[in-house]
């Protein structure tokens, strides 16, 4: 009969210490930038901001699809974020091209997104790329971000 209690507390200390590091596990989280409706910075891809006026809300860099260059000479980019919100997660992609207009080369536009009522305006200021021969390689981008709910 003792070795059974002695037992019974084994499994129970082996499943609480199992539970305990599971749940520290999904607690660890990247720090985020914290940034005013805006407000201008630089974002590589994995890093994460939450604008102040909606703190609940997670804005993800996931990243930049290289470029391989054609004789059209139209270059772009896809760049995919993620919105996060406790209960919800929300992907989007979208394509920003360089102004063939100009002389230099630069990738700026705009992408809008949201979850529910809330929605975001991501302005893409500047993507910083490498260019090779072949391809541009593209690292992080200068953003402003404008949150507003509908």
């Amino acid at each position: 009969m003792i070795t059974l209690k002695y037992f019974d507390l084994f499994l129970i200390a082996i499943l609480f210490l199992g539970c305990t590091s599971n749940s520290e596990d999904k607690e660890e989280s990247v720090d985020c930038f914290n940034k005013a409706s805006m407000e201008s910075f630089e974002i590589e891809p994995g890093q994460c901001v939450v604008i102040t006026e909606n703190p609940d809300m997670k804005l993800v860099l996931v990243g930049f699809e290289n470029h391989f260059k054609s004789i059209n000479k139209i270059y772009k980019t896809t760049v995919t974020v993620r919105l996060e919100e406790p209960n919800f997660t929300w992907e989007t992609l979208h394509e920003i091209e360089d102004n063939p207009d100009t002389d230099i080369i630069k990738f700026s536009g705009e992408i809008r997104t949201g979850i529910n009522n809330d929605s975001y305006t991501i302005y893409i200021d500047n993507i910083d790329y490498t260019e090779t021969e072949t391809e541009f390689i593209f690292h992080k981008a200068t953003i402003r971000v404008e949150y507003s709910i509908n």
